[in-house]
C-alpha cells in the first residue's frame, strides 16, 4: 500500500512534516494540496505573506481612527495650502495646525507666503517638536515658525516682506525676525545685511523704515564676537 495517496490533479504538499494518512471515500490525505493552494508555499513565503497581512491590517486600523482634523485626512500639500488660503476666521484651529504640520513635513517655497501669514497663530497645547527643528524649541506654540524653518533660506524673502508690511502685527514681525535669525544662524550678520539691502530697494518710505528698524533690532541681538560685523551690515 502506498505511503501517501493524492487525488488526480493534486500533489503532495511541500515540506509536509505531519503523519501520512489515507482517507476513505476518495478524499485526499491532509498532506495533499492543489497546485495553486497557498498552503504549498515554503515556510519563508508563509512568514512573509503573514507579515504583509499584519502590516495592512495595522495601517487600516490606523487610518480608521479619527484624526485631529478629519476633513484634511489624506490631503496633499497642495490641498493643505489651499485650505490655509481660505481665510483664518472661517477655519478650525485644530485644522489650521494640522495643515501647517502637513506643509512642514513637505517643505516648499510656494507655501512660504501663506505660512508667514500664520506666524502669529498660536496653539494652546503644542505637540513635540520634530527632530531637526529644535533650533526653535522656544517657539513650539507657533507651528508656522517650524514649517518656515523647514523651508530654510528660500523662505527669507517671504519673511522680510512680512517684516516690511504695515499689515503685519507686532507678534508676527517678532516671530519673522526670530525665524530669520535662526535660518541665518551660521552668520548673524547676514539677516541684518539682507534687511538693510531690502530697505534700500523698498517701494516706499514706510516699508523701508520698517525693514531698517528690523535690521537694527537684529544687530542688537548679535553675539559680542559678531557685533562689529552686524553693525557694519547696517551701513
Amino acid at each position: 500500500m502506498p505511503k501517501w495517496l493524492c487525488r488526480s490533479g493534486w500533489k503532495r504538499r511541500a515540506n509536509w512534516d505531519g503523519p501520512f494518512r489515507n482517507l476513505a471515500d476518495g478524499f485526499c490525505s491532509p498532506e495533499c494540496v492543489q497546485p495553486h493552494d497557498t498552503r504549498d508555499l515554503r515556510s519563508v513565503n508563509l512568514i512573509a505573506a503573514r507579515s504583509i497581512l499584519v502590516a495592512v491590517a495595522f495601517l487600516q486600523a490606523g487610518t480608521a481612527q479619527v484624526g485631529p482634523c478629519r476633513e484634511l485626512d489624506y490631503s496633499t500639500p497642495a490641498q493643505y495650502l489651499q485650505y490655509l488660503q481660505e481665510g483664518r476666521s472661517r477655519l478650525r484651529s485644530e485644522c489650521i495646525e494640522y495643515a501647517i504640520a502637513g506643509l512642514r513635513n513637505h517643505p516648499s517655497v510656494p507655501a512660504a507666503d501663506v505660512l508667514v501669514s500664520y506666524l502669529d497663530f498660536r496653539v494652546a497645547k503644542p505637540h513635540p517638536i520634530p527632530y531637526g527643528l529644535d533650533h526653535l524649541v522656544w517657539m513650539e506654540e507657533f507651528p508656522a515658525a517650524h514649517a518656515l524653518y523647514a523651508i530654510g533660506l528660500p523662505a527669507a524673502g517671504s519673511l522680510m516682506r512680512a517684516v516690511g508690511s504695515i499689515e503685519s502685527s507686532e507678534l508676527l514681525v517678532n516671530n519673522a525676525e526670530t525665524v530669520l535669525r535662526t535660518i541665518y544662524r551660521e552668520d548673524q550678520a547676514e539677516p541684518v545685511l539682507a534687511l538693510r539691502q531690502s530697505s534700500k530697494s523698498a517701494p516706499n518710505a514706510a516699508t523701508a523704515a520698517r525693514l531698517f528698524e528690523s535690521a537694527i533690532r537684529l544687530s542688537h541681538r548679535c553675539l559680542p564676537d559678531r557685533r562689529s560685523a552686524c553693525e557694519a551690515a547696517l551701513k
